[in-house]
């Protein structure tokens, strides 16, 4: 995976130097959303180190994270998107080893309708901090029916805010670029693992107890609805 994250991004530098700026950034975060390997600042980063070099003015900066987080925001509804449509087919194949029912899926969603500030809340923070992994919200956002409108908006004003971050520190300096990249990628890292064991001990305790799936995932819904 190493190996191949690293021919990737040596790939988006030598094409960041033969497209228009604006089209790296918004091609690159597109991909950059949707290929998880690729490291989580890289686009804008270079694209910052570029925008000193051409010596362009603070404005551009703001230009190009307006099309970054767009970009990004078309890889994250893909995510939202397949989770949407998917939630049927997932459910009902796999839910009855958990105990867990379309009904089911559908009642958590019903519970966050008209809570915006807590859902968009809750997503905005996956947006904005630069450790948390995107794509298992992306996912669970279209699984659980996230309201799209609050969905599109909370993705777009927190990438927006994240990638001007990644902007600005690599148009001030390319050596604290790659310091704050390698401290990122590190802590996402561990973020993921948190992530990926939490999800799976989820699963075998619901599969445990698949018995008693509906009254565990009652208790959950009460405890997440009362954050």
């Amino acid at each position: 995976m190493f190996f191949f994250a690293h021919h990737l991004s040596a790939w988006f530098a030598w094409y960041a130097t033969h497209v228009p700026l604006g089209w790296f950034v918004l091609v690159g975060s597109f991909l950059e959303e949707f290929i998880s390997p690729i490291p989580s600042m890289f686009i804008t980063g270079i694209a910052g180190s570029i925008a000193l070099v051409r010596h362009e003015e603070w404005w551009y900066l703001v230009f190009l994270a307006v099309l970054a987080s767009f970009g990004k925001t078309l890889g994250a509804y893909f995510y939202y998107f397949l989770g949407d449509k998917g939630e049927g087919i997932l459910v009902g194949r796999v839910g009855k080893w958990f105990g867990v029912t379309h009904v089911d899926i559908e009642k958590v969603g019903k519970r966050f309708i008209g809570q915006h500030w807590k859902d968009g809340g809750a997503l905005f923070l996956t947006r904005v901090l630069p450790f948390m992994p995107t794509t298992p919200f992306s996912f669970a956002a279209g699984i659980f029916k996230m309201n799209i409108r609050v969905y599109i908006i909370v993705t777009l004003v927190g990438y927006f805010i994240k990638d001007m971050g990644y902007l600005l520190v690599g148009y001030f300096g390319l050596a604290k670029l790659s310091t704050l990249w390698r401290d990122i990628e590190h802590v996402k890292m561990v973020f993921d693992v948190i992530i990926i064991l939490f999800i799976g001990i989820s699963l075998y305790l619901l599969y445990q107890h698949r018995h008693h799936g509906r009254s565990i995932w009652r208790f959950g819904c009460r405890f997440f609805q009362k954050m």
